[in-house]
């Protein structure tokens, strides 16, 4: 029987050129560089432009943040200067004081008060003064006997947020309707009307100054 001869065949392993999974020449991108295989001079460069980087953001997000508190600022500083009016009206048969009573406060009375219009134009006090004894007080008036004093008002900050001009009138008419009747009118002495105000300060400092102080 005739034996067939095979071919002899190596057992030693012979890596092909060019093949493998470290050879990256024929991949597609540029090779991607661990941190760790950088050169110590590349890795501060890389941690310094991170940094400055991020300083970077850091600096422009407190710019913004200090514009936009600049710019709060500037609004509410533009806001205009509060004009409130007030009137005491006086009886000068029975020398008591008309007030109506309180909106926030049941049982309570005040002296008619009112904010200046500012549309279409700014109303001046002394016209606001006589609207507001028409539509709130339900007083007929053509003229001011007198103004008693005006006063500003500061915030906790110092700044002036509002001017209360206050005035007196004489002898009223009092009207049968009028805008506001729905708030109930009524004569106090002059003592009664003092204690009333002791929480609202401008109209408290009107009253210590009208020409009932002085007779008191």
């Amino acid at each position: 029987m005739a034996t067939a001869t095979l071919p002899s065949v190596s057992t030693e392993f012979q890596p092909s050129t060019g093949v493998g999974c470290n050879n990256t020449a024929n991949l597609p991108g540029a090779p991607v560089i661990a941190d760790e295989d950088l050169p110590k001079k590349e890795k501060k460069d890389k941690k310094s432009k991170d940094k400055k980087s991020k300083d970077k953001k850091s600096k422009d997000k407190k710019a913004k943040d200090k514009k936009k508190k600049k710019d709060a600022g500037a609004e509410k500083e533009t806001k205009p200067i509060r004009q409130a009016v007030g009137v005491i009206v006086i009886d000068p048969a029975t020398h008591k004081v008309l007030m109506l009573s309180s909106r926030k406060n049941e049982g309570a009375y005040v002296l008619p008060r009112d904010d200046c219009k500012t549309e279409p134009v700014e109303e001046h006090p002394e016209k606001a003064a006589l609207r507001l004894l028409n539509e709130k007080a339900g007083v007929a008036a053509t003229f001011l006997s007198s103004r008693v004093g005006s006063y500003s008002e500061s915030n906790k900050k110092g700044k002036v947020i509002a001017h209360h001009w206050m005035y007196e009138v004489h002898a009223p008419t009092l009207l049968e309707t009028w805008p506001n009747a729905d708030r109930q009118r009524v004569w106090v002495p002059y003592e009664d009307a003092l204690k009333a105000t002791e929480k609202k300060r401008m109209s408290h400092l009107a009253l210590e100054k009208c020409s009932l102080a002085k007779s008191a």
